[in-house]
């Protein structure tokens, strides 16, 4: 008797040592993976998982990084020129190289751009004007919008609650913390943000950033850390 629940107090403890073992596996798998992200993407809005707890007021104006968004945007705004197509449902646009504006509103798909260009767009949305010229699709349906080519634009504006999960770069400009209690002046200095909500704008050459943020790093002349 007392040999028999031995051999089952010894299959408990090996059943035991499995779990403890996936589960290490498990939390080791996702370091690696998250070791090798490097924080130049954006995530629009909250489709994936729940809203961060980002409540620090943020506001920056620095020079461009390269980003790539994907999510649901109410609106985008756009003013540049492409010698090129925009394609918008069954309709092509032949835009003008040097003037055009474009608003993309209720926008579910992605983008990406640097200081210069929107290297691309696709996705679909509820409405879209070109230039003055209004379109909308039939009852429910969306229109699917994308560039031909790359535009070079001159003004950009993503609203409203642009989630950035996380981004790393160098720049230059200035940050606001807080209502402006607290002013970073950067210059070509490596700056960190994590889960950022807000707007974005590009104008005048300026990456503007209005919201909130969990958490900032500038890694410059000093080392300076913000967290909730």
């Amino acid at each position: 008797m007392s040999h028999g629940g031995g051999e089952i107090v010894h299959h408990e403890n090996h059943h035991s040592r499995l779990i403890v073992f996936s589960i290490f596996i498990a939390i080791l798998a996702f370091l690696i993976v998250t070791s090798f992200y490097d924080g130049s993407s954006l995530t629009g809005n909250f489709i994936n998982g729940e809203r961060p707890n980002s409540t620090t007021k943020f506001y920056a104006e620095l020079t461009s990084p390269n980003l790539d968004l994907e999510g649901n945007f109410e609106k985008l705004e756009i003013r540049g020129g492409s010698d090129s197509f925009f394609y918008v449902g069954d309709q092509k646009f032949r835009l003008s190289s040097t003037r055009n504006y474009i608003i993309i509103e209720n926008y579910t798909g992605e983008m990406s751009f640097n200081s210069q260009d929107i290297k691309s767009l696709n996705g679909k949305a509820l409405k879209v004007t070109v230039n003055g010229i209004v379109m909308e699709p039939n009852e429910k349906d969306s229109l699917k919008v994308s560039f031909e080519k790359e535009l070079r634009y001159t003004f950009l504006n993503i609203e409203s609650e642009v989630l950035v999960k996380k981004i790393f770069y160098s720049s230059s400009g200035i940050i606001k913390i807080n209502d402006g209690k607290n002013i970073f002046n950067l210059e070509d200095e490596n700056i960190g943000i994590e889960n950022f909500i807000g707007s974005l704008k590009v104008e005048n050459n300026k990456f503007k950033m209005n919201g909130s943020i969990e958490g900032m790093e500038i890694q410059g002349k000093n080392k300076i850390s913000v967290s909730q």
